[in-house]
């Protein structure tokens, strides 16, 4: 049985009744069902609202219409996204500090994800400002940058 797969119920399990159907949310030891038309259940499983999912084991339900199951990899194609390793090293000790596979859609993103920004909600931009000369202090520099920019196009 796979997240995606309608199911319906063969066996009475709690407040679920034989002949209600439903989705699988969630398959990790327990199957976690949105079930249609119903509102006495829990929120615990992801994607449900208005306490319409509810926890039950394989023997208490039938799949009527399965999703074709992909490997993880056959999903990541589909959706462009690579599985990315981000190995951070600290240059003066050596000591990995992060060590890390994330899913991501490129190695910017990679990075983010792996040091805990929501790829989802935060936009970043960058934008070259100037060479750094070590001997000048950064206010320096930043002055010079702002008077005459690098690779400033023509007016």
């Amino acid at each position: 049985m796979n997240v995606g797969d309608r199911v319906k119920c063969v066996k009475e399990y709690d407040n679920i009744v034989v002949g209600m159907t439903g989705k699988i949310a969630s398959n990790d030891g327990q199957i976690g069902v949105i079930w249609d038309n119903f509102n006495s259940g829990h929120n615990d499983v992801e994607g449900s609202e208005d306490n319409n999912s509810y926890f039950v084991d394989e023997v208490n339900i039938e799949v009527i219409s399965s999703v074709e199951e992909k490997s993880p990899l056959t999903k990541l194609k589909m959706t462009n996204k690579k599985i990315i390793k981000v190995l951070a090293v600290d240059k003066k000790t050596s000591k990995v500090l992060k060590n890390v596979s994330v899913v991501a859609e490129n190695e910017q993103t990679a990075i983010l994800k792996a040091f805990g920004v929501d790829v989802e909600k935060v936009y970043i931009n960058t934008t070259e400002e100037g060479d750094f000369e070590e001997e000048k202090p950064v206010s320096v520099i930043m002055d010079k940058a702002e008077a005459k920019p690098k690779n400033k196009p023509a007016s």
